[in-house]
């Protein structure tokens, strides 16, 4: 993984997400094929189906993105609605607990 793009996100998360555990778990690889290649980078998110909820802790739920558009996305961090004043009073709430 390229450990500026690690070093940004990072960085972006503790500013966003305050002190919110990290739920991110990366696997990369440079194979040539592939999800991480495909033409349509989706992603997904994952855990709805309650007969696997057992599997993980409460609240949990998943989200995959291939590397490229990952990174995108960190790119577009400053630009989206975490820096509205909604997502401010968002997370003042979650770091209450509420």
């Amino acid at each position: 993984m390229n450990i500026n793009l690690k070093v940004t996100f990072l960085r972006h998360w503790k500013k966003y997400f305050g002190n919110a555990e990290l739920p991110i778990v990366f696997y990369y690889t440079d194979c040539d094929g592939g999800a991480e290649w495909a033409k349509r980078q989706r992603a997904v998110n994952g855990m709805f189906d309650p007969s696997a909820k057992p599997c993980v802790q409460e609240n949990v739920l998943t989200f995959s993105v291939p590397m490229k558009r990952f990174e995108k996305m960190i790119g577009y961090m400053e630009e989206s609605f975490l820096i509205t004043k909604t997502w401010s009073r968002m997370k003042n709430i979650i770091k209450r607990g509420r």
